[in-house]
């Protein structure tokens, strides 16, 4: 199986809250911001993109759960854990 190695820049609606000059210092040459979402997933923090059902999975620093979202920020599945102040997550490429 290839690995897939995808950058995602995900812009959640608490984090739109910046005057003109610090979103100038926020852009990258080269990127184009397309879209921005919003998503009920209190304070994600991590983000890891899973292949096989096309779908993003975060992490909830605020609630210890893991979240499967969809491109549009909706959640779709979750998990809580026995663990505290997540910070982020990786996927195995066996799973």
């Amino acid at each position: 199986m290839n690995l897939y190695i995808l950058s995602i820049f995900v812009f959640f609606q608490a984090c739109n809250q910046v005057d003109s000059k610090q979103e100038e210092e926020l852009t990258a040459p080269g990127l184009k911001q397309v879209a921005v979402y919003s998503t009920s997933v209190k304070e994600p923090s991590g983000l890891v993109y899973n292949s096989k059902s096309n779908n993003l999975i975060t992490v909830s620093d605020a609630n210890s759960t893991v979240y499967e979202i969809d491109f549009s920020g909706r959640i779709i599945n979750e998990l809580k854990i026995s663990a505290d102040d997540l910070e982020g997550i990786a996927l195995s490429k066996n799973c």
